[in-house]
Protein backbone atom coordinates (compact mmCIF):
# COMPACT_ATOMS: atom_id res chain seq x y z
CA UNK A 1 0.00 0.00 0.00
CA UNK A 2 2.19 2.89 -1.21
CA UNK A 3 1.42 6.59 -1.17
CA UNK A 4 -0.52 8.14 -3.98
CA UNK A 5 0.82 11.55 -3.03
CA UNK A 6 2.58 13.21 -0.08
CA UNK A 7 2.64 16.78 1.11
CA UNK A 8 5.83 18.62 0.25
CA UNK A 9 5.96 19.58 3.94
CA UNK A 10 6.99 16.00 4.72
CA UNK A 11 9.93 15.90 2.29
CA UNK A 12 12.58 16.53 4.92
CA UNK A 13 11.40 13.71 7.14
CA UNK A 14 10.88 11.25 4.31
CA UNK A 15 14.20 11.98 2.63
CA UNK A 16 16.23 12.25 5.81
CA UNK A 17 17.92 9.48 7.74
CA UNK A 18 15.56 6.85 9.18
CA UNK A 19 14.26 7.75 12.61
CA UNK A 20 11.56 6.43 14.94
CA UNK A 21 7.99 7.71 14.79
CA UNK A 22 5.28 6.91 17.31
CA UNK A 23 1.61 6.41 16.48
CA UNK A 24 -0.40 8.82 18.63
CA UNK A 25 -3.92 8.44 17.24
CA UNK A 26 -5.68 6.03 14.87
CA UNK A 27 -8.92 6.96 13.10
CA UNK A 28 -10.79 5.20 10.33
CA UNK A 29 -9.26 7.48 7.71
CA UNK A 30 -6.02 8.62 9.33
CA UNK A 31 -3.06 7.72 11.51
CA UNK A 32 -1.21 10.54 13.27
CA UNK A 33 2.44 10.06 14.20
CA UNK A 34 4.91 12.15 16.17
CA UNK A 35 8.59 12.18 15.25
CA UNK A 36 11.02 13.35 17.98
CA UNK A 37 14.11 15.18 16.79
CA UNK A 38 16.80 17.45 18.11
CA UNK A 39 16.23 21.02 16.83
CA UNK A 40 19.84 21.21 15.71
CA UNK A 41 19.53 18.19 13.41
CA UNK A 42 17.41 20.14 10.90
CA UNK A 43 15.46 17.17 9.57
CA UNK A 44 11.89 18.10 10.44
CA UNK A 45 10.77 18.87 6.91
CA UNK A 46 8.79 21.76 8.49
CA UNK A 47 6.10 19.29 9.51
CA UNK A 48 5.21 21.35 12.53
CA UNK A 49 6.87 21.07 15.91
CA UNK A 50 5.95 21.68 19.45
CA UNK A 51 7.13 22.58 22.86
CA UNK A 52 10.85 22.07 23.12
CA UNK A 53 12.98 23.71 25.78
CA UNK A 54 16.64 24.27 25.02
CA UNK A 55 18.45 20.96 24.66
CA UNK A 56 15.27 18.85 24.66
CA UNK A 57 13.80 17.06 21.65
CA UNK A 58 11.08 18.80 19.66
CA UNK A 59 8.38 16.88 17.79
CA UNK A 60 7.38 16.87 14.15
CA UNK A 61 4.04 15.45 13.02
CA UNK A 62 2.90 13.47 10.01
CA UNK A 63 -0.50 12.03 9.09
CA UNK A 64 -0.92 8.82 7.12
CA UNK A 65 -4.22 9.23 5.30
CA UNK A 66 -6.73 7.05 3.50
CA UNK A 67 -7.35 8.03 -0.11
CA UNK A 68 -10.65 9.77 0.77
CA UNK A 69 -9.44 11.52 3.94
CA UNK A 70 -9.14 15.29 4.24
CA UNK A 71 -5.67 16.23 3.01
CA UNK A 72 -4.12 17.96 5.98
CA UNK A 73 -0.88 19.76 5.07
CA UNK A 74 1.27 17.20 6.95
CA UNK A 75 -0.34 14.30 5.10
CA UNK A 76 0.86 11.19 3.29
CA UNK A 77 -2.02 9.80 1.23
CA UNK A 78 -2.31 6.04 0.66
CA UNK A 79 -3.96 4.23 -2.21
CA UNK A 80 -6.76 2.64 -0.14
CA UNK A 81 -10.07 4.30 0.81
CA UNK A 82 -11.24 4.39 4.42
CA UNK A 83 -13.96 1.79 3.72
CA UNK A 84 -11.19 -0.75 3.21
CA UNK A 85 -10.05 -0.06 6.80
CA UNK A 86 -6.40 0.41 5.82
CA UNK A 87 -5.27 1.11 9.40
CA UNK A 88 -7.16 -1.63 11.24
CA UNK A 89 -3.89 -3.26 12.28
CA UNK A 90 -2.39 -0.07 13.72
CA UNK A 91 -2.84 1.00 17.34
CA UNK A 92 -1.80 4.05 19.36
CA UNK A 93 1.66 3.55 20.79
CA UNK A 94 2.96 1.53 17.83
CA UNK A 95 6.49 2.37 16.71
CA UNK A 96 7.12 3.21 13.07
CA UNK A 97 10.16 4.37 11.12
CA UNK A 98 10.31 7.35 8.75
CA UNK A 99 13.20 8.29 6.49
CA UNK A 100 15.23 6.90 3.65
CA UNK A 101 12.34 7.69 1.31
CA UNK A 102 9.63 5.79 3.15
CA UNK A 103 7.38 5.37 6.18
CA UNK A 104 7.28 1.86 7.61
CA UNK A 105 4.49 0.89 10.00
CA UNK A 106 4.63 -2.20 12.22
CA UNK A 107 4.37 -5.39 10.20
CA UNK A 108 1.31 -7.33 11.33
CA UNK A 109 -0.47 -8.28 8.15
CA UNK A 110 0.19 -8.28 4.44
CA UNK A 111 -2.84 -6.30 3.27
CA UNK A 112 -2.83 -3.20 5.44
CA UNK A 113 -1.17 -1.68 8.46
CA UNK A 114 2.11 -3.58 8.32
CA UNK A 115 3.33 -1.91 5.15
CA UNK A 116 6.07 0.25 3.74
CA UNK A 117 4.81 3.46 2.15
CA UNK A 118 6.80 5.37 -0.47
CA UNK A 119 5.64 8.60 -2.13
CA UNK A 120 5.06 8.57 -5.86
CA UNK A 121 4.71 12.34 -6.03
CA UNK A 122 4.21 15.41 -3.84
CA UNK A 123 1.68 18.21 -3.58
CA UNK A 124 2.15 21.71 -2.17
CA UNK A 125 -0.47 22.57 0.51
CA UNK A 126 0.32 26.30 0.37
CA UNK A 127 -2.78 28.37 -0.37
CA UNK A 128 -2.22 30.74 -3.32
CA UNK A 129 -1.93 34.45 -2.66
CA UNK A 130 -4.92 36.35 -4.00
CA UNK A 131 -3.85 39.75 -2.68
CA UNK A 132 -6.12 42.67 -3.55
CA UNK A 133 -8.75 40.34 -5.04
CA UNK A 134 -9.78 39.52 -1.46
CA UNK A 135 -10.11 43.20 -0.50
CA UNK A 136 -12.78 44.36 -2.94
CA UNK A 137 -16.39 45.19 -2.13
CA UNK A 138 -17.61 42.21 -4.15
CA UNK A 139 -15.24 39.88 -2.29
CA UNK A 140 -16.52 41.30 0.99
CA UNK A 141 -20.09 40.50 0.00
CA UNK A 142 -19.15 36.96 -1.02
CA UNK A 143 -17.25 36.45 2.24
CA UNK A 144 -20.48 36.82 4.21
CA UNK A 145 -21.54 33.41 2.87
CA UNK A 146 -18.87 31.90 5.10
CA UNK A 147 -21.30 32.16 7.98
CA UNK A 148 -23.38 29.35 6.44
CA UNK A 149 -21.47 26.31 7.80
CA UNK A 150 -21.47 27.81 11.30
CA UNK A 151 -24.72 26.02 12.11
CA UNK A 152 -22.57 22.94 12.75
CA UNK A 153 -21.11 24.62 15.82
CA UNK A 154 -23.27 24.66 18.95
CA UNK A 155 -24.42 28.10 20.07
CA UNK A 156 -22.43 29.84 17.36
CA UNK A 157 -24.57 32.97 17.46
CA UNK A 158 -24.42 33.23 21.23
CA UNK A 159 -21.80 32.84 23.88
CA UNK A 160 -19.18 31.48 23.43
CA UNK A 161 -18.62 31.34 19.67
CA UNK A 162 -20.28 34.52 18.45
CA UNK A 163 -18.65 36.76 21.04
CA UNK A 164 -15.23 35.11 20.79
CA UNK A 165 -15.05 35.29 17.00
CA UNK A 166 -16.23 38.90 17.07
CA UNK A 167 -13.46 39.70 19.56
CA UNK A 168 -10.89 38.15 17.22
CA UNK A 169 -12.28 40.11 14.28
CA UNK A 170 -12.23 43.37 16.25
CA UNK A 171 -8.65 42.80 17.41
CA UNK A 172 -7.50 42.04 13.88
CA UNK A 173 -9.49 44.93 12.40
CA UNK A 174 -7.64 47.67 14.24
CA UNK A 175 -5.42 49.76 11.92
CA UNK A 176 -2.48 48.51 13.97
CA UNK A 177 -3.47 45.39 15.97
CA UNK A 178 -2.76 45.82 19.68
CA UNK A 179 -0.70 42.81 20.84
CA UNK A 180 -2.40 42.62 24.24
CA UNK A 181 -5.92 42.78 22.84
CA UNK A 182 -5.05 40.23 20.17
CA UNK A 183 -3.46 37.91 22.74
CA UNK A 184 -6.65 38.02 24.80
CA UNK A 185 -8.82 37.17 21.81
CA UNK A 186 -6.53 34.34 20.73
CA UNK A 187 -6.18 33.00 24.26
CA UNK A 188 -9.95 32.72 24.60
CA UNK A 189 -10.14 30.53 21.46
CA UNK A 190 -7.00 28.40 21.78
CA UNK A 191 -7.84 24.82 22.69
CA UNK A 192 -11.58 25.54 22.93
CA UNK A 193 -13.60 22.43 22.14
CA UNK A 194 -12.97 18.68 22.14
CA UNK A 195 -10.91 16.56 19.78
CA UNK A 196 -7.43 16.40 18.30
CA UNK A 197 -8.02 19.79 16.64
CA UNK A 198 -10.39 21.83 18.83
CA UNK A 199 -12.81 24.12 17.01
CA UNK A 200 -11.28 27.22 18.58
CA UNK A 201 -7.96 26.32 16.98
CA UNK A 202 -9.66 25.81 13.62
CA UNK A 203 -11.06 29.34 13.86
CA UNK A 204 -7.53 30.63 14.39
CA UNK A 205 -6.16 28.47 11.56
CA UNK A 206 -8.79 29.80 9.15
CA UNK A 207 -7.86 33.37 10.03
CA UNK A 208 -4.12 32.72 9.70
CA UNK A 209 -4.37 31.13 6.26
CA UNK A 210 -6.70 33.85 5.00
CA UNK A 211 -4.35 36.61 6.10
CA UNK A 212 -1.49 34.81 4.36
CA UNK A 213 -3.54 34.47 1.17
CA UNK A 214 -4.54 38.12 1.26
CA UNK A 215 -0.92 39.22 1.49
CA UNK A 216 -1.59 41.05 4.77
CA UNK A 217 1.79 40.22 6.23
CA UNK A 218 1.57 42.54 9.23
CA UNK A 219 -1.71 41.12 10.55
CA UNK A 220 -0.66 37.56 9.77
CA UNK A 221 2.59 38.01 11.69
CA UNK A 222 0.80 39.61 14.64
CA UNK A 223 -1.74 36.79 14.80
CA UNK A 224 0.96 34.14 14.40
CA UNK A 225 2.88 35.58 17.35
CA UNK A 226 -0.24 35.57 19.49
CA UNK A 227 -1.04 31.97 18.51
CA UNK A 228 2.50 30.81 19.20
CA UNK A 229 2.27 32.37 22.64
CA UNK A 230 -0.66 30.15 23.64
CA UNK A 231 0.36 26.94 21.83
CA UNK A 232 0.63 25.15 25.16
CA UNK A 233 -3.11 25.49 25.72
CA UNK A 234 -4.04 23.08 22.96
CA UNK A 235 -3.06 19.61 21.76
CA UNK A 236 0.44 19.15 20.31
CA UNK A 237 -1.06 18.03 16.98
CA UNK A 238 -3.30 21.06 16.77
CA UNK A 239 -0.38 23.33 17.62
CA UNK A 240 1.55 21.77 14.72
CA UNK A 241 -1.35 22.39 12.32
CA UNK A 242 -1.62 25.98 13.55
CA UNK A 243 2.06 26.41 12.67
CA UNK A 244 1.24 25.15 9.17
CA UNK A 245 -1.64 27.64 8.93
CA UNK A 246 0.67 30.46 9.97
CA UNK A 247 2.87 29.50 7.02
CA UNK A 248 -0.16 29.72 4.70
CA UNK A 249 -0.79 25.97 4.40
CA UNK A 250 -4.20 24.36 4.71
CA UNK A 251 -6.55 21.67 3.46
CA UNK A 252 -7.46 22.12 -0.24
CA UNK A 253 -11.05 23.13 0.60
CA UNK A 254 -9.79 26.34 2.21
CA UNK A 255 -7.93 27.36 -0.93
CA UNK A 256 -10.98 26.58 -3.06
CA UNK A 257 -13.17 28.86 -0.91
CA UNK A 258 -10.69 31.73 -1.00
CA UNK A 259 -10.41 31.36 -4.75
CA UNK A 260 -14.20 31.64 -5.04
CA UNK A 261 -14.32 34.63 -2.68
CA UNK A 262 -11.72 36.27 -4.91
CA UNK A 263 -14.10 35.79 -7.83
CA UNK A 264 -13.35 32.42 -9.41
CA UNK A 265 -15.55 29.37 -8.81
CA UNK A 266 -18.91 28.30 -7.44
CA UNK A 267 -18.89 29.81 -3.95
CA UNK A 268 -21.88 27.89 -2.59
CA UNK A 269 -20.46 24.56 -3.76
CA UNK A 270 -17.00 25.07 -2.29
CA UNK A 271 -18.39 26.39 1.01
CA UNK A 272 -20.55 23.27 1.23
CA UNK A 273 -17.45 21.11 0.71
CA UNK A 274 -15.57 23.03 3.38
CA UNK A 275 -18.47 22.53 5.77
CA UNK A 276 -18.09 18.76 5.41
CA UNK A 277 -14.49 18.79 6.66
CA UNK A 278 -14.42 16.94 9.97
CA UNK A 279 -17.19 17.18 12.55
CA UNK A 280 -16.75 20.89 13.19
CA UNK A 281 -13.43 21.78 11.56
CA UNK A 282 -14.89 23.08 8.30
CA UNK A 283 -17.43 25.30 10.04
CA UNK A 284 -14.82 26.67 12.42
CA UNK A 285 -12.32 27.28 9.61
CA UNK A 286 -15.04 29.21 7.76
CA UNK A 287 -15.69 31.41 10.81
CA UNK A 288 -11.99 32.23 11.10
CA UNK A 289 -11.74 32.98 7.39
CA UNK A 290 -14.76 35.29 7.58
CA UNK A 291 -13.35 37.09 10.62
CA UNK A 292 -10.03 37.72 8.86
CA UNK A 293 -11.73 38.89 5.67
CA UNK A 294 -14.04 41.22 7.57
CA UNK A 295 -11.10 42.61 9.53
CA UNK A 296 -9.07 43.35 6.40
CA UNK A 297 -11.92 44.59 4.22
CA UNK A 298 -13.78 46.80 6.71
CA UNK A 299 -14.14 49.73 4.35
CA UNK A 300 -15.44 47.54 1.56
CA UNK A 301 -17.96 45.95 3.93
CA UNK A 302 -19.22 49.33 5.04
CA UNK A 303 -19.73 50.30 1.42
CA UNK A 304 -21.83 47.13 1.02
CA UNK A 305 -24.15 47.99 3.89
Amino acid sequence: MGFVVASSVTCGLLRGDPRPARVVAVLDAAVYLEVPFRPRDGATGDSGSGGSRSGEPAVAWVALLARDAVRVPIGLVTALPSQRRPFAAVTAGDEAVIGGGELALPGRRADGGGAVHRPLRYWDPTVPRFGAALATASAARRAEALAQPAAALPHVETDPWGALVEALEAALGAPIPDPRRLAEAVGALAGLGPGLTPAGDDVLAGALVTLAASGDGARRAALARAVEGVAGRTTPLSAALLAQAAAGRAVPQVGDVLRAVAGSGDLDAVIARLGRVGHTSGAALALGMRAALRATTGRALRRCA
